[in-house]
């Protein structure tokens, strides 16, 4: 794989402007996937690897910042809202995603698998094993019911069953706070 990354990149390298480092032994492989962008248009759409994002701004148009008046205004009104007095958070639940909401500050994005896509910084990545690693890489950690990826503070969990491996849902969320 190191291989096969590293001939990409010497046929990449012309096109960047930039010169290769002829010693690739010392450059690490997480280090030169990090390095690696690539962009294809189709019509007005950009699709670019989310592997070198320093961070996940938003999933489905939904960033951690936003607050409750921001999430209405983006997504409308909620099919309904689940109210949780105890922890003082609220539920807001669409055809697409549910979200959290804790002071009114969206906590987190849930998205359920059977949804089939979400948008992660306005690249649409199909739910599936496939769309995930081509458009997030390899996770920084696995777990029993899934996987992680971080992008500065914030993360990405794919869950999936620990049976079969399907992917049941995915959520965003600040990671300094899990």
């Amino acid at each position: 794989m190191f291989q096969l990354m590293m001939m990409l990149l010497g046929l990449l390298a012309p096109l960047s402007g930039a010169p290769m480092d002829e010693n690739v032994s010392t450059i690490s492989p997480s280090a030169t996937v990090q390095n690696v962008i690539y962009q294809v248009s189709d019509k007005d759409h950009y699709y670019q690897s989310l592997t070198s994002i320093e961070s996940f701004e938003t999933v489905n148009d939904i960033s951690l910042w936003d607050r409750k008046e921001d999430l209405i205004n983006k997504k409308g009104k909620a099919l309904q809202v689940i109210e949780n007095p105890i922890l003082g958070c609220s539920e807001y639940v669409y055809d697409e995603m549910t979200v959290g909401i804790c002071d009114d500050v969206v906590s987190y994005v849930h998205v359920d698998a059977i949804v089939g896509t979400l948008r992660v910084n306005g690249t649409d990545i199909t739910i599936s094993k496939k769309g995930i690693d081509d458009t997030l890489g390899i996770p920084q950690f696995y777990s029993e019911d899934g996987e992680v990826y971080i992008r500065g503070q914030q993360a990405i969990k794919v869950y999936k069953d620990s049976l079969t491996g399907t992917i049941q849902g995915i959520d965003f969320f600040d990671e300094s706070s899990s």
